[in-house]
């Protein structure tokens, strides 16, 4: 999970493409030949020209043979994501004020019992 305050940066396709390439070139590419990327259906950060660029240069560029983006039916998704979510959700409700991005970084780490998130502060 990436976060950064709104001031740094904007949400737009250019920081969804850095995030992504970030977190693809800890991938080991021993046998993954294919990626599949499942994506909400926001036009300024998932479905624009600059992804879909994106992604045909990693797959020009030899590191991956297919990649599929998948963008599943607005409210019938339920995806692994969803539920993380709804979890930090949960726990940042207990707090009254988040002062500072490494605060909320701490709180989004200490919201599963089985530490599963990673955060990455931009």
């Amino acid at each position: 999970m990436y976060i950064y305050h709104e001031r740094q940066a904007k949400k737009t396709a250019n920081e969804v493409c850095s995030f992504l390439l970030d977190d693809l070139k800890d991938v080991p590419r021993n046998n993954i030949n294919e990626i599949h990327i499942y994506s909400d259906n926001c036009w300024g950060q998932n479905k624009n020209h600059t992804l879909v660029r994106m992604l045909l240069a990693l797959a020009d560029s030899g590191q991956f043979s297919k990649i599929v983006h998948y963008f599943p039916i607005r409210g019938h998704s339920f995806l692994p994501c969803d539920r993380d979510f709804a979890i930090v959700k949960r726990k940042l409700k207990k707090h009254d004020r988040i002062s500072t991005v490494h605060q909320l970084a701490e709180l989004i780490v200490m919201s599963s019992k089985s530490n599963k998130f990673t955060v990455k502060e931009v």
